[in-house]
């Protein structure tokens, strides 16, 4: 075989395993008692109208509390808890500094958990849990991933589609720094939000941020959190 077929072969078995999920082994599946979790969630919901033309898109960022941590830690302890074989805890973390250094671009991992694996760990021994399960926001630009977005998509003056998207990622590491969980499930449209009492979408963005339709879109983003959470999890062997 000559040898760029044979390098050419190599490097794709290479980029394969490279890329290949983690999976939970059985040696650490048994010493897994106590699985700590951490979320790091943005405290806000993006809107994002994309018009026929640049011109027409708009953007804008609307407080939303804490709702979306609550929702990705609750479905990730209500998962973990029924199966009767984990003690759970909630770790709180200064949550903007950590997920910035996640979704960092300065370095390709493997896994984007590796980022910031050291301080997971110190974390997960600090604690005194064996494992830790950290749910955070996914960027795939090319696969149309932005994270937590309300997305409108437009066309000449009007709209035609509202979708909440919820980009996430999910990764589990061992207080041995063993990844055995990343996770990061594509959402395509994400799930149709419709405003409060028929009202349509107004062609502009800034009409449709009233606190009635806010509260709507941060209400099915929730539940697309917890279900993304959950099937995250249920893929692995806890």
């Amino acid at each position: 075989m000559p040898f760029i077929r044979v390098f050419t072969v190599l490097l794709a078995a290479l980029l394969l395993s490279a890329c290949a999920a983690p999976k939970l082994t059985a040696e650490q599946a048994s010493s897994i008692k106590k699985i700590g979790i951490v979320s790091l969630l943005p405290q806000e919901v993006k809107y994002r109208k994309i018009g026929i033309t640049v011109f027409n898109n708009e953007y804008k960022s609307v407080p939303a509390g804490d709702v979306f941590n609550a929702a990705a830690r609750s479905s990730a302890e209500r998962f973990l808890r029924q199966s009767g074989k984990y003690e759970v805890k909630q770790i709180e973390v200064d949550v903007a500094p950590m997920a910035k250094r996640l979704n960092g671009r300065s370095m390709v991992m493997s896994q984007n958990i590796e980022r910031i694996d050291t301080e997971i760990v110190e974390l997960a021994k600090s604690n005194g849990v064996d494992a830790v399960i950290v749910v955070g926001e996914n960027f795939d630009a090319e696969r149309g991933i932005f994270g937590l977005v309300m997305g409108l998509r437009a066309g000449l003056g009007d709209v035609r589609s509202a979708g909440a998207m919820a980009g996430l990622q999910v990764a589990g590491i061992t207080a041995r720094k063993e990844i055995f969980l990343g996770r990061y499930p594509s959402v395509g449209m994400g799930r149709g939000v419709s405003r409060p009492e028929g009202k349509p979408w107004a062609y502009k963005l800034e009409d449709n941020l009233d606190e009635a339709t806010h509260r709507e879109v941060m209400r099915v983003m929730q539940a697309a959190i917890e279900s993304e959470v959950a099937a995250a999890l249920a893929a692995t062997d806890l």
